[in-house]
């Protein structure tokens, strides 16, 4: 089974290794970077499944990651962290794809159903191999299916 691949985006160190510890416990392999330039530079050098990233960080905020990444063709799914509610006016993401925004504080079911939603919308098949991931109703859990194909 293979595991899928986070970069996991946050300044503050302790919700970085909470959020960290949780994916891992959820059979999720984690970098983590603690400032938008650092996870700009991993995001050029290596392939991950999903982006996880606050949008207060120094250097290149979480927005301005979420943009380069779309101008620069890297269509990995991102999940904006945001602590403050957005008013009207603020600039719309619409024609920017495979991202979801998540407020502070969230529970972690909220995430953990963002994520599903984002790597679903993203299975494509890779040399015949088709991986999903699914929730285990009766617990809950996050589960990785990897089906390898006919």
């Amino acid at each position: 089974m293979l595991a899928r691949s986070v970069l996991l985006v946050e300044d503050d160190d302790e919700v970085r290794n909470i959020v960290a510890e949780i994916l891992t416990q959820n059979g999720f392999t984690v970098t983590s970077a603690c400032d938008g330039l650092s996870a700009w530079d991993m995001l050029n050098s290596e392939s991950f499944d999903l982006v996880i990233t606050d949008m207060g960080l120094p250097g290149m905020n979480g927005e301005e990651l979420l943009i380069n990444m779309r101008k620069s063709s890297i269509g990995t799914p991102v999940i904006l962290i945001s602590a403050v509610k957005f008013k009207k006016g603020h600039p719309s993401y619409d024609d920017l794809s495979g991202y979801r925004l998540i407020h502070k504080p969230f529970e972690i079911n909220e995430m953990k159903k963002i994520i599903l939603d984002l790597l679903n919308e993203k299975i494509i098949p890779q040399n015949d191999n088709m991986r999903s991931i699914q929730i285990d109703n009766n617990n809950d859990d996050l589960i990785i299916v990897n089906n390898i194909g006919s």
